[in-house]
C-alpha cells in the first residue's frame, strides 16, 4: 500500500513549520538555531523529492541530494569550529 502524496506534503510543511518556528523564536542559542535551519532543510528535501516522485523526474531528488551534501558540509565545517573553540578555552583555564 502506497502512502498518498499529499501526506508527505503535510509532512514536509510540518517539518518546514517546526524549523521556522524554532529558527525565528529566540529560546536558545545558536546551535539550536541551526538544528531548526536544519529542519527546514529537511522540509524542502523532502518536498522536493515528493514532487520528483510525482512528476516522474528526477531533478529535485539531485537537487535534494546536492543540497544535503552542501548543509553536510557546512555541519562539518561548524563542528570544527566547536572543537577548536573548547580546545581554546580549555588551554585558556588552566
Amino acid at each position: 500500500m502506497a502512502v498518498p502524496i499529499p501526506h508527505f506534503l503535510y509532512l514536509a510543511c510540518g517539518l518546514f513549520v517546526l524549523g521556522l518556528v524554532g529558527a525565528v523564536l529566540r529560546a536558545g542559542g545558536l546551535v539550536a538555531r541551526l538544528i531548526a535551519i536544519e529542519l527546514m532543510l529537511c522540509g524542502v528535501h523532502l518536498a522536493f523529492v515528493t514532487f520528483a516522485r510525482a512528476w516522474g523526474q528526477h531533478g529535485g531528488q539531485i537537487n535534494a541530494l546536492a543540497v544535503g551534501v552542501v548543509a553536510a558540509a557546512h555541519a562539518l565545517v561548524f563542528a570544527a569550529i566547536l572543537v577548536t573553540l573548547g580546545r581554546r578555552r580549555a588551554s585558556s583555564e588552566g
